[in-house]
């Protein structure tokens, strides 16, 4: 009987055995402290450490100038939660052996969990000197350093450690966790697969690669992941949460809601969960559950004041104007000096008024608020949120560009809005000794969205060009087919954190030379992110029709058939025109529908046109030229798509009171998907563009199905697109009306005219081939002009 039998059987996890040949051991030859160091192992085996560190003080006893088992019950008291003790037990360990790795690194980790951080580094780094072998010592460095956010200091510890031991699933997960934080994705998640390589039911690793392909954008990667770690631990909410999350992006909103639930059920006390599920009920318009799920987390945290806010938004979008504006009252009384509450208690702007008075009435209060806020000491908490200015656009006024101007004014002064870090001059010097220009992209659209349809060909021409291309995305950028397609052009991908001060550093850091906007206003991040100046030159475009109103906005990239001489007024920037539409728009097609105009069970012979419009568009003039058109064509209906069925009710209240005629004479018909809309365009006999604010990209989706569209342009750049396209494409006798008898003209000549009808839409369906579509060289008019700009900086 000796101690290796004793090993043996412990190795084999025969712990009672091994038990009795200790105590047999022990009674046979007492000064030995083998079986007593065996038995303590036992002990901690069994979970039992204080049993464990009874035995290591006999050892001790035998042998007390044993460091080794001195650094032992010193770990044996830190894991009982007695820190002082451990110390005390570290600390004699090294003074018998003040080279001792293993107790050095001890010391070092309790010192650093104790607050003293650069005493623990210290003692970390002496101990992996001291032995380069010692991978713990490595690790508990690695750790120590990403902790306080040293993470090259930190990588180049752990790799040191995963070398020693490239089997271990713990260096290899830490290491992981570090490369993910400096956006090393790929590196991070070869690491990821090491751990399931070594065990499969590795719960930390599925749910890290779970949020790593969230992150860049590998949405059914997640899923997939995901649903793996639900199957290993079906008890935590994490990945139900992180499941949640992913079903959301790809607009599976039950699958996303059910998850959300059953992460509420596994752990109700985790509130961002009814915040999130409270967000999806509201995009997809159950105002009532959505106010149901907020105010639960209120009485979880009636103490938080953004879920008041939250509250408020959701009685704004359901139509409790009145309600809303005492949840916001709440939320202000907790935070009086937060820009945001302050900013949305003052400030509302509606999608759907009752007639220009309305309009007229609120943008005056909204200048006027923006006066108030001017002179109240405000503070801004680094989340960007609604301020409704891209509202201002579809109201068919001039002073547009005051407002917004204003409300830049009104932003600016707040403390902690801007970021002033970026440095001109050494941007310069970068430049020139780089040599090529380096471009960054700020869009959360660049998706299978109107904007990515609309600029996504041009980025990727760009990309192939002479330029460093950097996409930039926020946390709610829309991701899709498309978007991977773009991504896959630029020579990176940023994703932004929410908080505005964090993202704006981090596109500092990023040292670019332009940046580009495609749209500014159609996201609350994005909008926060262009008031300061972040790069040389700051340029944006007509993703959404309106100046920025930033002063650090530099140029407005449109075209001339969308402008007039007199344009220049509307913009607070340099405004830029090439000499055609600023798109390469690939020819939309139809690859399955099952829209089928007769399921509409309309008259015979009906003549169907189409308002396919976002319910911004409806300006209430527009009410009364529809009126007029279904008057003068006795056998016409109208089409109209709604996605809110709020804003739908509110647009036929409107219209109930103008004429009867404009509800029974219309199809009020849900949104579809992108397919069967290409079907519906295909199958109208007219589209109308909106008055004062007109179709962007419909009208691209309209002329690849030969179905003529009916517009009248102003004198500004919103209004032009239709006119614009038609110009572009040389279109004999293109139905562009000068007045509104004119516009009724047109869709009456259509609707009568069989002739002039087909001639139309043969022209459309040749020349838009020719002249609208697959632009392969407009990108070399906006590289020309970020070419210029920078000329014109260097000199």
């Amino acid at each position: 009987m000796n101690i290796e039998n004793a090993y043996s059987h412990f190795n084999k996890g025969e712990n009672e055995k091994a038990l009795k040949y200790c105590h047999d051991l022990i009674d046979r030859e007492s000064r030995s402290i083998q079986p007593l160091i065996l038995l303590s192992k036992i002990y901690l085996r069994k979970n039992n450490p204080r049993e464990a560190l009874k035995y290591l003080q006999n050892a001790i006893e035998i042998e007390p100038g044993n460091f080794e088992l001195i650094n032992d019950i010193g770990n044996i008291y830190k894991m009982l939660d007695d820190i002082n003790k451990a110390r005390v037990y570290y600390e004699k360990s090294l003074l018998i052996n003040n080279k001792y790795s293993p107790a050095l690194t001890n010391l070092g980790a309790l010192m650093i969990g104790n607050g003293e951080k650069e005493k623990g580094i210290n003692l970390l780094k002496m101990s992996v000197n001291i032995d380069p072998n010692y991978a713990i010592g490595w690790h508990k460095l690695g750790n120590a350093y990403f902790n306080i956010k040293k993470f090259t200091d930190a990588e180049n510890s752990l790799v040191k450690a995963f070398k020693i031991n490239p089997n271990s699933i713990i260096y290899n997960f830490s290491l992981a966790k570090v490369l993910y934080s400096q956006e090393k994705q790929k590196k991070a998640i070869s690491h990821l697969n090491t751990c399931i390589k070594i065990n499969s039911q590795f719960f930390p690793a599925y749910l890290m690669l779970g949020s790593i392909f969230y992150n860049i954008g590998n949405l059914f990667d997640s899923a997939s992941v995901l649903e793996k770690a639900i199957q290993i631990n079906p008890n935590s909410y994490k990945p139900f949460f992180l499941y949640g999350q992913t079903q959301y992006k790809l607009k599976k909103f039950n699958e996303s809601i059910a998850s959300y639930k059953t992460a509420i059920k596994l752990d109700p006390k985790i509130e961002v969960l009814y915040t999130r599920l409270a967000n999806i009920y509201l995009q997809i318009g159950n105002f009532l559950k959505a106010e149901e799920i907020i105010k639960a987390v209120i009485k979880i945290n009636p103490n938080e004041p953004i879920y008041y806010r939250n509250l408020s938004e959701i009685l704004k979008s359901s139509g409790k104007i009145i309600e809303a504006k005492e949840a916001c009252r709440v939320a202000l009384n907790y935070k009086p000096k937060d820009l945001q509450f302050n900013f949305e208690y003052l400030q509302s702007l509606k999608k759907v008024y009752q007639d220009q008075d309305e309009i007229d009435k609120e943008r005056k209060n909204y200048i006027n608020n923006l006066e108030k806020l001017n002179t109240l000491d405000l503070n801004f908490n680094g989340i960007a949120f609604p301020t409704e200015s891209f509202r201002l656009a579809y109201h068919n006024n001039e002073n547009d560009k005051l407002i917004l101007e204003k409300l830049f004014d009104t932003l600016y002064k707040t403390k902690g809005v801007i970021n002033n870090n970026f440095n001109r001059q050494l941007q310069i010097d970068s430049l020139r000794k780089r040599g090529r220009i380096r471009l960054g992209i700020i869009s959360d659209f660049l998706s299978n969205h109107s904007v990515g349809q609309y600029f996504g060909n041009v980025i990727k021409d760009i990309a192939l060009s002479d330029f460093d291309v950097i996409i930039f995305k926020g946390p709610r950028a829309l991701t899709d087919e498309n978007s991977k397609e773009i991504d896959s052009y630029a020579q990176s991908i940023i994703n932004l954190p929410e908080s505005i001060p964090l993202a704006t550093q981090i596109i500092i850091e990023k040292s670019l030379d332009i940046i580009f906007y495609p749209e500014i206003g159609m996201s609350n991040h994005t909008y926060f992110l262009s008031l300061s100046k972040l790069a040389l030159i700051q340029i944006t475009s007509l993703g959404h029709a309106s100046t920025s109103g930033s002063k650090n906005i530099d140029y407005f990239i449109s075209c001339n058939g969308y402008e007039t001489n007199q344009s220049e007024k509307y913009y607070t920037e340099n405004l830029i025109k090439l000499s055609k539409i600023p798109s390469n728009f690939s020819i939309p097609k139809i690859i399955n529908s099952s829209f089928n105009r007769a399921d509409l069970n309309l008259p015979k012979n009906t003549f169907l046109m189409g308002i396919p419009h976002s319910i911004n568009k409806f300006h209430p003039d527009f009410d009364y030229l529809l009126l007029e058109i279904l008057k003068s064509i006795p056998n016409s209906y109208l089409f109209f798509c709604f996605s809110n069925q709020l804003e739908c009710s509110q647009l036929k209240n409107r219209w109930s009171k103008v004429s009867k005629t404009l509800i029974s004479r219309t199809v009020f018909h849900p949104k579809v998907d992108l397919n069967n809309f290409y079907e519906i365009l295909r199958q109208l006999d007219i589209v109308l563009d909106p008055l004062y604010f007109s179709m962007g990209i419909t009208f691209y989706q309209s002329m690849a199905f030969g179905t003529p569209v009916v517009t009248m342009p102003s004198n500004q750049m919103r209004s032009r697109l239709v006119y614009s396209g038609y110009k572009q494409m040389n279109i004999n006798n293109a139905p562009i009306a000068k007045n509104n008898d004119e516009y009724i003209s047109f869709c009456k000549k259509i609707s009568l005219d069989k002739s002039y009808k087909e001639h139309l839409t043969k022209q459309i369906n040749q020349k838009s081939i020719e002249f609208l579509f697959n632009d392969k060289e407009i990108f070399k008019e906006y590289v020309n002009a970020f070419n210029k700009a920078i000329e014109k900086v260097l000199k």
